[in-house]
């Protein structure tokens, strides 16, 4: 099953850094379970097992009856020391042939739950015996590449990370990492997070960041992806000796949490105050090219491609010219201009979209950058005001309505 690339990436962070933190703003919450419904699990949604079986790269076979839903409304899997498999060995890339002597159980959305887009969230409590591997996977259900897994491995303070895909030579490669954690992972419940868009993939526990990958040739390769849960014994917690004796162990799951850009699409962007439309100057497709307001005019200088970043963030595409809405010169100051300019996944070029609580729906552009708002110099509603960033102040030439195209 999916071959992992010898030569990954791996960082090593020894305490959290709680600095940096991912907001709901831009997304649109698309499902959520928390299993406090039923006293069984809903099939409707979910499957048991992997999508592509009973085993993967450890010495666990999944099997239902490993699952249940405990009395408090939480998913419960658990591991014990009992072989329910004819497979006597398994071959496994990642860490040799293994013997498959335990049972445990796993669980993974069906076609009708999946994402292809956004942030998936599980709030779980890891077993505290070290030999087992919990780990949240987003995998297609074909079986192929690409793959996105968070795991806690060894002695319940290592959280790993990894993205699996296909390299342009038609090779299993992949970036990963391990964050080290200041407390033991397995005496409370946590919330462990994937997100990703057209450029960029973030991992998140507690929402706050570990890490996040740029890698927008790659992330082309991700379509909709099913969601697993599991609890495996040994795999990447290979370091530690699996002991029959800590057996049965736990991985409690209390809910699962699926969003999605809301953003995502093409758009005219028109100003609350002015009621102008947002276009790049004359249709000029260079870059450093003034982004100014006027009427519409049906052109496609006046059209806008809105794409997920990643990480509650977008990018603000002209139609016409393929060039996005810039910071200038990086600058961030009050007054400091906007522009188009090629699209480099640099942070004065990438915006958030925050939607204001009015009865207009209209949202406010964040540069990432400057932290600033896009406005006009002195809130004019001037044919041919040019687009700069100012302080946020709620204003109505900072607010902005999108029409879906």
């Amino acid at each position: 099953m999916f071959d992992n690339n010898r030569f990954s990436l791996v960082f090593i962070i020894l305490i959290f850094h709680h600095v940096s933190a991912i907001g709901r703003d831009g997304l649109k919450l698309i499902f959520e379970d928390k299993f406090n419904s039923s006293s069984t699990l809903n099939e409707s949604i979910w499957n048991y097992n992997y999508p592509w079986g009973s085993t993967y790269n450890h010495q666990a076979n999944m099997i239902r009856r490993q699952v249940i839903i405990t009395d408090l409304g939480q998913v419960k899997l658990t591991a014990i020391p009992v072989r329910t498999s004819n497979i006597t060995s398994l071959d496994t890339v990642d860490y040799g042939i293994i013997n498959v002597d335990y049972t445990s159980g796993a669980i993974h959305t069906n076609s009708l739950t999946t994402l292809k887009r956004g942030l998936t969230i599980v709030n779980m409590r890891v077993p505290s015996v070290v030999s087992t591997w919990p780990m949240i996977m987003l995998v297609p259900l074909d079986e192929t590449l690409p793959t996105l897994t968070m795991d806690v491995f060894n002695d319940r303070r290592n959280i790993g990370y990894t993205f699996r895909y296909t390299s342009q030579i038609g090779s299993s490669e992949s970036v990963s990492g391990t964050t080290r954690s200041s407390t033991d992972n397995s005496l409370d419940y946590h919330s462990y997070a994937i997100d990703w868009g057209y450029d960029k993939i973030s991992f998140l526990v507690d929402n706050v960041l570990l890490r996040s990958f740029i890698k927008p040739i790659e992330i082309v390769q991700i379509s909709d992806m099913s969601l697993v849960i599991a609890l495996g014994v040994g795999g990447r917690s290979q370091s530690i000796p699996v002991n029959s004796s800590d057996y049965p162990a736990t991985l409690l799951i209390n809910s699962v949490q699926m969003w999605e850009p809301k953003f995502d699409g093409r758009f005219k962007i028109i100003n609350f105050n002015s009621k102008l439309l947002l276009e790049v100057e004359n249709g000029f497709v260079s870059d450093f090219t003034r982004i100014v307001q006027n009427n519409d005019k049906g052109t496609l200088w006046q059209q806008w491609d809105i794409f997920y970043v990643g990480y509650n963030t977008y990018k603000i595409v002209n139609v016409n010219s393929r060039k996005v809405l810039d910071d200038f010169d990086w600058q961030t100051n009050d007054g400091a201009k906007i522009v188009q300019y090629k699209y480099e996944i640099k942070d004065n070029q990438i915006w958030k979209i925050i939607e204001n609580e009015d009865a207009d729906n209209t949202v406010t552009l964040i540069n990432v950058w400057a932290q600033k708002a896009a406005s006009f110099v002195g809130a004019s509603t001037q044919i041919g005001s040019q687009l700069v960033l100012n302080e946020i102040n709620d204003g109505p030439d900072q607010k902005w309505t999108l029409i879906r195209l």
